[in-house]
């Protein structure tokens, strides 16, 4: 508390002495930090007295966008900053964003890419975030030609397995059929082509069959024969009265 002073004087005080309000002084400010409105005069804010701050659209306020003089003459908050935001990266022939419209980003933010044509996708990461200070994470993508993995049908599998969703141009994929009985029917390879397209359509796996079963003197078939029969399908036969089965058909 600061004093002050009174004297008397024909029977009334008179203040000689006045005990002046704790002001707060208004700093230099960050790079690029302004106040919005007029500032304070004199560089000095009386108690009570508020500032709210701002950045420029490139810049975000990093702290409090307002704080207040107090009555001990110091701030309530500390002074922000501005920390620059993250500015549209500089894109490869063939990358986009997925956002329009937007030219800066927050720290936090992210952004997302694709890429433009048929048959082309990402090779790296499609999506970075903004780490502040106009920084990105991660290392900007490219577009590159490539075939997407064709659609199989049942029992097929491609062996050994390839990782995401298409492989780049010259690779080749072979092919397998998921059970032993099962045999290739069509291309047992295939390769991707400088045209993002496949040198040829995946196979199928299917089954060997079998005709009508060997006729069986004096005997027959316990059920009515079928004119095919799938792999491993078996039959059983029987013989007519008074024979007896030895050994197979």
């Amino acid at each position: 508390m600061h004093g002050g002073s009174a004297t008397c004087v024909d029977n009334n005080w008179i203040k000689t002495v006045e005990c002046p309000a704790l002001s707060c002084e208004v700093g230099a400010l960050a790079t690029h930090l302004k106040i919005k409105g007029f500032p304070p005069k004199d560089n000095r804010a009386t108690a009570g007295q508020k500032l709210k701050f701002f950045c420029p659209e490139a810049y975000d306020v990093e702290g409090s966008e307002e704080t207040e003089c107090l009555e001990t003459g110091q701030w309530r908050d500390p002074f922000p900053t501005c920390s620059e935001k993250c500015s549209t990266p500089e894109m490869p022939d063939g990358l986009l964003l997925t956002q329009s419209g937007v030219f800066y980003w927050s720290k936090g933010e992210s952004v997302t890419f694709k890429c433009r044509g048929r048959g082309y996708f990402i090779e790296g990461n499609e999506k970075m975030e903004c780490l502040g200070n106009g920084q990105w994470s991660g290392v900007l993508s490219t577009c590159e030609k490539k075939c997407q993995i064709p659609t199989l049908t049942e029992n097929v599998l491609i062996h050994p397995p390839v990782e995401g969703h298409a492989v780049r141009t010259g690779h080749t994929i072979t092919f397998a059929c998921r059970h032993a009985w099962l045999s290739i029917h069509g291309n047992s390879k295939i390769q991707c082509l400088e045209d993002g397209q496949w040198n040829g359509p995946p196979p199928t796996c299917e089954g060997s069959v079998c005709g009508e079963p060997p006729p069986l003197e004096n005997g027959d078939t316990v059920e009515i024969n079928k004119p095919e029969y799938e792999t491993n399908e078996r039959v059983e036969y029987r013989c007519q009265d008074r024979y007896l089965i030895q050994g197979g058909p």
